[in-house]
């Protein structure tokens, strides 16, 4: 099977096997999200496929998961904030999302 762990870099703990594992992460971003189970859906290349012929995806993910690509975060000395503050001679950074801020200065 897809070794899921070993394609995120994680070492398994002994006795927990790659098809445990993902049956775990499957079972578990199912759970209380309010959607039902794809039945035809029930390993980890089936999910492959699926992704792979669908033509919409959305994908939610948490803060910095795009700095490995190379985009900077927001908040870190060289991060977006910083680069704007200086680029543009805010006080605040954040400024930069502010409407009214834009409307004056666009």
């Amino acid at each position: 099977p897809f070794n899921l762990a070993a394609a995120l870099g994680l070492d398994l703990p002994d006795g927990i096997t790659a098809e445990d594992f993902n049956a775990f992460l499957f079972q578990s971003a199912m759970l209380n999200n309010g959607r039902q189970k794809l039945n035809h859906i029930n390993r980890i290349e089936q999910v492959v496929d699926l992704i792979r012929a669908s033509s919409n995806i959305l994908v939610l993910t948490g803060a910095g998961i795009s700095v490995s690509a190379g985009i900077p975060d927001f908040r870190s000395e060289n991060g977006l904030y910083a680069t704007l503050k200086d680029r543009f001679n805010l006080d605040e950074p954040s400024t930069m999302f502010d409407m009214d801020y834009f409307i004056k200065d666009p």
